[in-house]
């Protein structure tokens, strides 16, 4: 029964994934190996870039859409409630609020609801924020809809040019970046 038992080990140590010829190339699903000693600082870096690209944005708009109160109106919008996209949101608001500026965020979420998305990216337009950030794929394509001199930071967005958001990689909006 020994033998039997450890024959059948021996199988499963050979085949880690059995349908995805990964045992050969020595990798996981999905092909890459990933470095397990700084996990998410990939993540933070990107979300460092998005932030500063987001001041830039606001540097250059200063005093197009600002309001007489002097502050930055930020409109931030999500589809969802979800750890990984309340994570981006309160790492770009950290950052931005350890800035210099004086800074007013409006935080919106459309709780699943699309309709309630295009109400959020309404909103926006009419109380003339300075910059957009949009979390998640339907909240960028109805920012991206409704404000057009706006600038527009997203996030958790796998592949803007299939989402519509970008006619190409080469035509991009100056008011658009994530």
């Amino acid at each position: 029964m020994k033998d039997t038992h450890m024959k059948k080990i021996e199988i499963r140590k050979k085949r880690a994934y059995p349908y995805t010829g990964s045992h050969i190339a020595g990798s996981r699903i999905g092909g890459s190996k990933r470095s397990t000693k700084r996990p998410g600082l990939r993540s933070l870096s990107i979300l460092a870039l998005c932030s500063m690209l987001a001041l830039c944005a606001i540097a250059m708009n200063m005093g197009c859409a600002q309001k007489d109160d002097g502050k930055i109106h930020i409109g931030i919008t999500q589809i969802i409630k979800h750890p990984a996209l309340d994570a981006a949101e309160q790492g770009f608001m950290e950052v931005l609020e350890a800035s210099d500026l004086d800074i007013v965020f409006d935080r919106q979420n459309a709780n699943g609801d699309i309709t309630l998305a295009g109400s959020i990216a309404d909103r926006f337009s009419r109380n003339k924020v300075d910059l957009a950030y949009a979390i998640s794929t339907p909240s960028a394509q109805s920012l991206v809809h409704v404000l057009k001199k706006t600038p527009i930071v997203f996030a958790a967005v796998s592949d803007p040019v299939e989402a519509g958001l970008f006619d190409s990689w080469d035509a991009r909006s100056p008011y658009l970046t994530g």
